[in-house]
């Protein structure tokens, strides 16, 4: 083997371990984007089920608001109609 195809083959040794470690590379970051990817979907599930329960316990609060307000207002009225 002459010294100009030992260097050839030195370089298709060099770029076959290259081409490996590049594809490795891409093999890992790949899952570690599908894990970034479920988590952000998971995530996002997690978001829209706590709106909804921050908007139920929003209505629920409301509601009971307005009930204490009713009943605050209309006990002296009631206070006033039992003392006659």
């Amino acid at each position: 083997m002459s010294p100009p195809e030992s260097a050839d083959l030195a370089m298709e040794l060099a770029i076959a371990r290259l081409q490996g470690s590049v594809d490795t590379n891409f093999a890992e970051i790949k899952g570690q984007l599908r894990l970034l990817v479920t988590a952000d979907e998971r995530m996002t599930a997690d978001v829209a089920a706590l709106e909804v329960r921050v908007s139920q316990l929003e209505r629920r609060v409301w509601a009971a608001s307005g009930v204490a307000a009713l009943l605050g207002m209309s006990v002296p009225f009631l206070v006033q109609l039992m003392g006659r």
